[in-house]
């Protein structure tokens, strides 16, 4: 129970000091890419890899939470729309179908530990949790369509100049 309520008072203490807190806001834009391997099992054989690519847009947030004279903790989320996009012929009857893949947002939830090496300048590593929505269809579209939400991981480190 002692530890408990040591513990408790820490993470309050480090919640509660304005002087240990930093909050990161803003946009970011890039480029978008992936590659899918694709198999469908109703056309035999058929595997193929589809890539797809385009803009990415959307906006992040974060806290830091100051841990020593070097090295901070933080938080950190993402949500972004994209025009990602791409297709390849799927192999189905002659003349064969078109499959067409796009992702139209993604987002994440980070944790994120960071060290200064420099005056004004730290090195991080992130690791968390990642999804974004894929569509699938064909054209003609015979084969019909299809959403998901994916799930999966995001992993990473950089540094940072302020």
């Amino acid at each position: 129970m002692k530890n408990l309520l040591l513990t408790t008072a820490l993470i309050f203490g480090f919640a509660t000091s304005a002087s240990a807190l930093e909050f990161n806001i803003g946009v970011q834009s890039g480029y978008n890419w992936s590659e899918s391997d694709v198999t469908i099992p109703a056309y035999g054989p058929s595997n193929f890899t589809l890539d797809s690519d385009g803009w990415i847009i959307g906006g992040f947030a974060g806290i830091d939470w100051d841990m020593g004279p070097n090295w901070s903790l933080g938080i950190e989320a993402d949500v972004n729309w994209t025009d990602a996009d791409g297709s390849n012929l799927s192999g189905g009857g002659p003349p064969g179908e078109l499959y067409l893949i796009e992702q139209n947002w993604n987002a994440s939830l980070r944790a994120r530990v960071a060290v200064d090496i420099a005056t004004n300048t730290e090195l991080f590593f992130f690791n968390g949790a990642a999804c974004t929505e894929i569509d699938t269809k064909y054209s003609p579209l015979a084969g019909g369509t299809d959403s998901d939400t994916l799930q999966g991981w995001t992993t990473g480190f950089g540094h940072d100049r302020s």
